[in-house]
């Protein structure tokens, strides 16, 4: 199981552990991890475990709206290689992104996929995937600042 270092941790329930993605560029990436040794999949998770994971999910987005007011944020599982404990990507959006991933000429392809709904240029596929492979996996190579961990969990541990 994997344990994060404690200067990234949020908070800990009885079933689930928050932490900030250490890898990422992006202010407020938190990581949502079950801490039942056994919890590969959701049908592996107690009852308790499943009804505490709502609310946890829930105020870790409100603490990032709250503080860092993206324009949204979306909740992604991840975690199905084997020997990932279930795991959720809390990642906020904002408005700088769009043109980052317009500027790149790699992601030219994803202006024609997608029309711009409800105020987001691009659906949630397209978000995760530019966040995922350029500000987190790449992140060293983005240009940007690493994000101080520490503010982070500070900031949104007093929102929580």
């Amino acid at each position: 199981m994997f344990t994060p270092p404690s200067h990234s941790i949020l908070s800990q329930t009885e079933h689930w552990r928050v932490h900030h993605n250490l890898h990422s560029r992006v202010e407020g990436y938190l990581m949502i991890g079950a801490l039942d040794p056994e919890g590969y999949d959701f049908d592996q998770l107690s009852s308790e475990s499943l009804s505490e994971m709502g609310l946890v999910i829930k105020n870790c987005v409100s603490a990032i709206k709250r503080v860092y007011k993206p324009k949204h944020v979306f909740v992604s599982r991840y975690g199905v290689v084997p020997g990932n404990l279930v795991h959720f990507h809390v990642i906020p959006v904002y408005d700088w992104m769009d043109q980052r991933i317009e500027d790149d000429p790699r992601y030219s392809f994803v202006a024609e996929l997608t029309e711009e709904t409800d105020g987001l240029k691009y659906d949630a596929a397209d978000y995760l995937y530019y966040i995922w492979r350029e500000l987190t996996e790449r992140a060293d190579q983005s240009g940007l600042v690493p994000v101080d961990v520490g503010t982070v969990v500070k900031e949104l541990s007093l929102s929580l």
